[in-house]
Order: structure tokens, then C-alpha cells, then sequence
């Protein structure tokens, strides 16, 4: 009898150690799966999110590649004059400025307009300097020295369009207000004129507006081959005016209006 249960006992323990071991075991594989999938699903989270991080990249760098694609050329050229220049000042405002520094600022903001629409733009001068052909520059040798590289300039462009920027004064400060100037015996200078003028009276609620004004002794309109205009965008010497026309806030509405007419010009000579 005793040996009976000396065998039960025995038994039990075998099974008891068993039981153990099974139960080790089934641990250990359990562990070893789930710490097996977790790390799957890590390097799977891992992975996932560095390809959309990469698609990302990928996409800005396209979209940034695509901003800097130029518009294929519609064909045609406009040629664009930020007037004087360099030692050449131009007018001084009210407040010192000098004409220009805003007619340069203008024209750039005016020549990205054209390109940015698939035009072939070319200017006469991109930075503050003075057209001069080896003569010294002063009032009557080097402005018509600057003059003549101008016209080269702008006659070798085949433009159809010159437009030539520039600033009023008059020793009455309560002028003020935009107007173009054209040749006076050229036809397409005259609607390119009306053009220009009508809109920026339109657009910049102009309560007098200026005519436009036929001038038959600019150098620059006598000259260019292109239908040519003088856009004098407002007076430095009017003190309300001549802050407007130093901020670049209204520089770019400026030259929004000036390339939305002359854009409507081509159009229309297109027909």
C-alpha cells in the first residue's frame, strides 16, 4: 500500500515537472512570436513611413522643379525701358526718393509678369546704371549717349511693344495721377495709349484723369520701331502720391495693369 502511493506521488511530480515544462515552452514560443510580429510590424510602420516621407520629397521636389518651369513662348516680344538710371536720378520726390530706383523696381516687377505669361521680354537696363557708349555722362553728351544704346537696344529686340517707364513732377504738388505719352504720328501707339490709360484710370479709381498726350520730341518715342509708349505712373512731387509710388504694394498693382493692357493689346493686333 505504501508502495502504491509512493508511485502516485511520484507520478504527480513527473506530471507537475512536465506541466511545467509545457508551460515554459508555450511561454517562450509566445513571447518569441509576439516580440517576432512586433518587430515586424515596427519595421513594416518603420518602412511605410519613410516611403511617404520619400513620395513627399519626392512630390515637393517636383512641384518646386515645376515652379521653376518657364511657360513654352507664345511668340512674342516686348521690350521694356525703366527710364533713367546710374547718375541719371530722374526726378526727386517729396521724400527724397529718387525716380529711378522706382521705375527700375516697377519694370522688374512688370518683366516677370510678361515672362510668367510666356513672353520673350527684353530690357534696356536691369540694375542702377546709365546706357553710355564710351562718352562722359552729363546733361547733353551722355544722356544722348544713353539715349542711342536704348533705341539699340530696343530696335534689335524686334518687339512689337516698347513701354518705357517713368515718374511725373510739377512745381504743383496737388497734381497727381498716371499718363501715357506716345509719338503722336503713329497709329498703334495711340490705341496702345488709350489701352494702358483707360485702364489704370478703371482700375486705380482715378477721380481727373489725365489725357493721353501725343508728343512728337521724346527722343525714345521718335526713335523705337516697336509701337512705343511713355507710362508716367504717378508724381513724385504730389506728397500723397509719391509715398504710393515707393510702396511696393501698389508698384505691383502698377505693373499688374500696365502688363494686363499691353497683354490685351497683343491679343487684340493678334485678330
Amino acid at each position: 500500500m505504501a508502495n502504491v502511493r509512493e508511485r502516485v506521488r511520484m507520478e504527480r511530480k513527473i506530471i507537475a515537472s512536465l506541466m511545467s515544462v509545457m508551460v515554459f515552452v508555450s511561454m517562450f514560443f509566445l513571447v518569441k512570436t509576439v516580440a517576432t510580429h512586433t518587430i515586424e510590424r515596427r519595421g513594416e510602420t518603420q518602412w511605410a513611413s519613410v516611403s511617404q516621407n520619400e513620395i513627399g520629397q519626392e512630390e515637393t521636389a517636383l512641384d518646386s522643379d515645376q515652379e521653376k518651369v518657364l511657360p513654352e513662348w507664345n511668340g512674342e516680344v516686348v521690350a521694356i525701358d525703366p527710364g533713367h538710371g546710374g547718375s541719371d536720378p530722374g526726378k526727386i520726390g517729396v521724400n527724397d526718393v529718387e525716380e529711378k530706383e522706382i521705375n527700375l523696381a516697377i519694370a522688374r516687377i512688370l518683366q516677370q509678369k510678361f515672362i510668367d505669361a510666356g513672353y520673350q521680354v527684353v530690357m534696356t537696363r536691369e540694375d542702377d546704371r546709365v546706357l553710355e557708349d564710351g562718352e562722359e555722362f552729363d546733361e547733353e553728351s551722355g544722356k544722348a549717349a544713353d539715349m542711342r544704346k536704348r533705341i539699340d537696344i530696343i530696335n534689335a529686340s524686334k518687339a512689337k511693344v516698347m513701354v518705357s517707364i517713368h515718374q511725373n513732377s510739377f512745381e504743383m504738388p496737388e497734381i497727381k495721377g498716371p499718363q501715357v505719352f506716345y509719338y503722336e504720328t503713329s497709329q498703334q501707339g495711340l490705341r496702345l495709349a488709350e489701352t494702358i490709360q483707360n485702364l489704370l484710370d478703371t482700375e486705380l479709381a482715378v477721380e481727373h484723369p489725365r489725357p493721353i498726350t501725343p508728343n512728337n520730341n521724346y527722343y525714345l518715342l521718335h526713335k523705337s520701331e516697336p509701337a512705343s509708349v511713355i507710362v508716367e505712373c504717378g508724381f513724385l512731387s504730389n506728397p500723397e502720391e509719391g509715398l504710393k509710388l515707393c510702396d511696393p504694394v501698389y508698384q505691383e498693382q502698377l505693373a499688374d495693369i500696365i502688363f494686363r493692357a499691353i497683354d490685351s493689346y497683343y491679343k487684340e493686333e493678334a485678330n
